[in-house]
Protein backbone atom coordinates (compact mmCIF):
# COMPACT_ATOMS: atom_id res chain seq x y z
CA UNK A 1 0.00 0.00 0.00
CA UNK A 2 1.32 3.46 -0.56
CA UNK A 3 0.32 6.74 -1.06
CA UNK A 4 1.45 10.31 -3.18
CA UNK A 5 1.74 13.61 -0.74
CA UNK A 6 0.96 16.20 -3.04
CA UNK A 7 3.22 19.25 -3.25
CA UNK A 8 1.33 21.57 -0.99
CA UNK A 9 1.01 18.82 1.94
CA UNK A 10 4.64 18.08 1.49
CA UNK A 11 5.17 22.02 1.96
CA UNK A 12 3.24 22.02 5.46
CA UNK A 13 5.12 18.92 6.55
CA UNK A 14 8.48 20.26 5.80
CA UNK A 15 10.90 22.12 8.25
CA UNK A 16 11.92 25.27 6.16
CA UNK A 17 8.74 26.89 6.32
CA UNK A 18 9.77 31.06 7.39
CA UNK A 19 7.62 32.35 10.12
CA UNK A 20 7.74 36.81 10.13
CA UNK A 21 5.18 38.97 11.10
CA UNK A 22 2.65 40.14 8.89
CA UNK A 23 1.80 43.27 7.76
CA UNK A 24 -1.78 43.04 7.30
CA UNK A 25 -3.16 41.02 10.57
CA UNK A 26 0.25 41.96 12.75
CA UNK A 27 0.49 37.89 13.66
CA UNK A 28 3.91 36.02 13.56
CA UNK A 29 3.05 33.48 11.06
CA UNK A 30 3.98 31.44 7.88
CA UNK A 31 5.32 33.63 5.15
CA UNK A 32 3.41 33.45 1.45
CA UNK A 33 5.57 36.48 0.04
CA UNK A 34 8.32 38.60 1.62
CA UNK A 35 8.55 41.50 -0.61
CA UNK A 36 4.56 42.39 -0.54
CA UNK A 37 3.94 46.25 -1.05
CA UNK A 38 0.36 47.82 0.23
CA UNK A 39 -0.91 51.18 -1.04
CA UNK A 40 -2.96 52.86 1.43
CA UNK A 41 -2.60 56.59 -0.47
CA UNK A 42 -0.92 58.24 -3.56
CA UNK A 43 2.16 58.74 -0.88
CA UNK A 44 1.56 55.80 1.95
CA UNK A 45 3.00 52.58 1.30
CA UNK A 46 3.88 49.61 3.74
CA UNK A 47 5.79 46.75 2.26
CA UNK A 48 6.81 43.36 4.41
CA UNK A 49 6.21 39.82 4.89
CA UNK A 50 2.06 38.72 4.14
CA UNK A 51 1.46 35.22 5.99
CA UNK A 52 -0.84 32.63 3.86
CA UNK A 53 -3.96 33.47 5.66
CA UNK A 54 -3.97 37.26 4.86
CA UNK A 55 -2.85 36.77 1.01
CA UNK A 56 -5.51 33.61 0.44
CA UNK A 57 -8.13 36.21 2.08
CA UNK A 58 -7.18 38.56 -0.43
CA UNK A 59 -6.00 37.19 -3.66
CA UNK A 60 -9.20 37.39 -4.98
CA UNK A 61 -9.93 41.74 -4.66
CA UNK A 62 -6.30 42.00 -5.79
CA UNK A 63 -6.86 44.08 -9.05
CA UNK A 64 -9.46 46.66 -9.21
CA UNK A 65 -9.80 49.79 -11.06
CA UNK A 66 -9.43 52.81 -8.86
CA UNK A 67 -11.44 56.03 -10.04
Amino acid sequence: MSFKISENESRMFSSNREVDRCIFCGGHKEVKKKNFTIQFSEFEFNTGSICVDCYAANAKSGIRAIG
